[in-house]
């Protein structure tokens, strides 16, 4: 529909709720789908990843922490990955 009607998209909450992110297959199993997805659908213009210890706070069994600083090889890759030229990044000026 968005391409229909020329409109960007923006994924607005999205987090590996439901496979945690305790290992290094969450890459290979979150993430590089959810790259992948992004760049192959040219209207995707922004994305939210949403760093939440799901599981904590929610208390159900179902949701997972999927905090990126948890896991130090997740974070190294979601940094690689985000330092790539098709990111653009906010800047803030320093107060």
């Amino acid at each position: 529909m968005s391409l229909k009607h020329k409109k960007p998209v923006m994924v607005g909450e999205s987090s590996a709720i439901k496979i945690g992110i305790e290992n290094q297959r969450i890459w290979k199993e979150w993430f590089i789908p959810y790259f992948k997805f992004i760049k192959s659908n040219p209207q995707i213009k922004a994305f939210c990843y949403i760093n939440w210890d799901w599981g904590k706070d929610w208390k159900t069994p179902r949701w997972m922490n999927a905090r990126i600083e948890e896991n130090e090889y997740v974070r190294k890759k979601y940094i690689k990955e985000l330092s790539k030229k098709r990111y653009v990044h906010y800047k803030t000026k320093t107060l």
